[in-house]
């Protein structure tokens, strides 16, 4: 049976073992007949039931939330570092793509064993931190971000923050602003004093690599500084200004608004340079502004008491949909996700 055939076939079972373990199921001597399954998928399940040859290519295979989360409650004892990146990974684009779909307010619908799963995945993360590279911390704080409410509880964000901390050295670009980023969205919020920690030591390699960053990296990186009302160093700051400058043909339009919104919540003084590179840049990409990114930007630009030239605020008050001379905004509008 195919890898993808045998992912599917978990999904049609239903399976009264959604919090049960691996070595649970071994050690009470528990048949596989016990599970009732479609026809024909006996052979798939047992090959997961018994332990496949490679665990990540099953993760990577698995096609639906119910299918992951029922790998996860069989064969959590098996998992490392890279098993749980991904599984957390796949279970938050689930939740996001399945589970809300089909929920309610205040009434999240929840897979058979979700809670079960969710509680491995941290317990095997939290017991192989000390092994995980920049790139596996930075997805699983993404991956736990993205659960937002269904997170249960701050003990593995604890420790991958921790982690993050001690190997920050060796964060690259991508890694400094993805961990950035997820931090201003995790449901819950990090102890203060960690989270001070965090944000001054990624401030630190930021200046590091700064030469190095892509134009969403810049505009990830100082949104999530201004949403985290952080102290900005000047240097910082300017380095981050000037690699914006390099490579605003790279900016789309949300990340345009994004970075001017971060750098008026900081109240700090915008280089000249970047402006006109930020003007010339949204003229190119007006067509791609969605209404609340037009409205951040006109925000940000009036705050500062930016010039904007006349073609270019019309263009972005008629994509807000702001009426010509009318009042200025009173806040700066939500990040658009």
């Amino acid at each position: 049976m195919a890898a993808a055939t045998q992912a599917d076939s978990l999904g049609s079972c239903s399976y009264a073992f959604g919090y049960a373990r691996t070595s649970d199921v071994r050690a009470k001597g528990k048949k596989l007949s016990q599970l009732w399954c479609a026809p024909g998928h006996t052979q798939g399940l047992l090959r997961w039931f018994s332990g496949g040859p490679d665990l990540l290519s099953d993760i990577d295979h698995c096609a639906t939330a119910d299918s992951l989360i029922a790998l996860i409650n069989l064969r959590w004892d098996e998992m490392e570092g890279s098993h749980t990146t991904l599984a957390f990974a796949k279970l938050s684009r689930f939740c996001g793509e399945d589970i809300s779909h089909h929920s309610g307010p205040g009434h999240p619908h929840l897979p058979g064993g979700f809670n079960g799963a969710l509680h491995s995945l941290s317990q095997v993360a939290i017991a192989h931190k000390d092994t995980l590279s920049p790139e596996q911390t930075a997805t699983m704080l993404h991956a736990i971000a993205m659960l937002g409410e269904w997170d249960l509880s701050d003990e593995v964000e604890k420790a991958l923050i921790q982690r993050a901390v001690a190997t920050v050295g060796e964060f690259g670009p991508q890694s400094i602003s993805e961990t950035m980023l997820s931090v201003t969205k995790l449901f819950v919020k990090p102890d203060a004093q960690l989270l001070a920690q965090l944000v001054a030591v990624m401030s630190a390699r930021t200046l590091e690599v700064a030469a190095h960053m892509r134009a969403k990296d810049v505009s990830d990186v100082l949104w999530a500084l201004g949403e985290l009302k952080a102290e900005v160093s000047e240097p910082l700051l300017d380095a981050l200004e000037q690699r914006a400058v390099q490579v605003s043909d790279h900016f789309l339009a949300g990340e345009i608004s994004d970075l001017l919104w971060a750098v008026a919540a900081m109240e700090k003084a915008v280089q000249w340079e970047l402006v006109l590179a930020l003007q010339r840049r949204a003229y190119e990409v007006m067509p791609e502004f969605n209404k609340l990114e037009a409205r951040r930007m006109l925000a940000a630009v009036d705050a500062m008491g930016l010039h904007v030239e006349g073609e270019l605020r019309s263009k972005l008050k008629r994509e807000s949909g702001a009426r010509e001379g009318g009042a200025a905004w009173g806040s700066f509008p939500r990040r658009s996700e």
